[in-house]
């Protein structure tokens, strides 16, 4: 019993004395400004930049999308899909360095017009949105 009475109080005055310590450092510090994620894209030419449409989808929901289709033959498609901070705009770059490979992209856009709904695919070169 006084083997556990000892730990117990060894263990009570060292988180004590951690919390003193604590306390005495000043605590947290402010963290340091974070840069606005967007700040990459306020050099980006958006003048190329095809118009937004919609669909309907399976629910009845209405979803937006951005359709790059280079000229003549395209050599695959893809669908790019943003994150939850960003836009079909903050894809435009990528967009149009796979446009100029050949490739053929619709970017679903789950933010516009500010309502996230499914994601859809694109297969075989047509639009063919799943939803």
């Amino acid at each position: 019993m006084k083997h556990f009475l000892f730990i117990s109080s060894a263990f009570f005055a060292v988180v004590i004395l951690m919390i003193a310590l604590a306390l005495w450092l000043g605590g947290p510090r402010t963290p340091a400004p974070i840069a606005n994620i967007n700040d990459p894209f306020e050099s980006v030419d958006f003048s190329s930049m095809p118009p937004l449409k919609n669909y309907q989808g399976a629910d009845g929901a209405k979803l937006f999308y951005r359709e790059y289709s280079p000229q003549g033959n395209h050599k695959g498609s893809a669908v790019l899909v943003h994150g939850s901070s960003g836009s079909s705009e903050s894809m435009h770059p990528m967009a149009t360095a796979l446009l100029a490979a050949g490739i053929k992209q619709a970017r679903h856009s789950l933010l516009e017009p500010f309502a996230c709904h499914t994601v859809c695919t694109l297969g075989g070169g047509e639009k063919t949105f799943n939803a």
